[in-house]
């Protein structure tokens, strides 16, 4: 039985490294290209998910999902994503979590990056990640994100926006960009919206929502004091 579950391993990883060479063969080399990322902090696209709900709990801890294909107007497909959800936590709180760039980093699928802070008066925080995926084929990108207040201060801080997008690297990533909100329900929940759209090599909308849904259990565990989940 240990055999057979090895061959199968190594039939599923030589299964990806072909799915990427033939991509990379059909597609040509990859390039390096840049995105304009536009000022402001304002959701991408409206979020069509619904809060979660259970029978025994009003604001569970949990996200809900949905997820789906749109077509550019140049003929090229995106995956979209759109998530709401709770966290038992209060908004000051929640904010310090979604500020905190290893947690916004895609750990399960990046194999090292760097985060560089910027300074930019127009948000209450930023910065850079350069990221490195090392696969068949290397693929190197960096991402901007950007934190500020939508309402209030921030001694009082009533709704929190947050925006990222992939702004150089590899033209395997075509299109990386998202939006997140947060604001307060009670002194002790915070509802929390995200909106991603991702137009990348064999990636699909599995793939976005994994990324969102890790987003938001790592700022969950951070909240919580509990270490980032790990995925290798």
């Amino acid at each position: 039985m240990e055999r057979t579950e090895k061959i199968g391993r190594r039939l599923r990883a030589l299964t990806v490294v072909l799915s990427v060479l033939s991509g990379v063969s059909a597609s040509g080399c990859a390039r390096d290209i840049q995105t304009q990322f536009p000022m402001g902090l304002e959701p991408i696209e409206d979020n069509t998910a619904t809060l979660p709900t259970s029978a025994t709990e009003p604001t569970p801890e949990t996200l809900t999902v949905l997820m789906g294909t749109q077509t550019l107007p140049d003929g090229r497909e995106y995956s979209w994503v759109h998530a709401r959800g709770y966290i038992r936590a209060p908004l000051a709180r929640v904010w310090s979590a979604m500020r905190n760039a290893e947690a916004c980093a895609d750990r399960r699928e990046v194999t090292e990056f760097r985060v560089t802070p910027q300074s930019n008066p127009a948000y209450v925080q930023s910065w850079s990640t350069h990221n490195i995926v090392r696969a068949a084929a290397t693929v190197i990108f960096d991402v901007e994100w950007r934190h500020g207040l939508a309402a209030g201060t921030e001694q009082d801080p009533q709704v929190l926006a947050a925006r990222w997008q992939k702004v150089r690297g590899s033209s395997f990533i075509e299109l990386m960009r998202g939006s997140a909100s947060a604001q307060r329900v009670s002194d002790t929940v915070t509802e929390v919206s995200i909106v991603y759209h991702l137009g990348a090599f064999s990636r699909t909308p599995e793939h976005a929502a994994l990324f969102v849904r890790d987003l938001f259990g790592s700022w969950v565990a951070v909240v919580h004091d509990q270490p980032l989940p790990t995925y290798r």
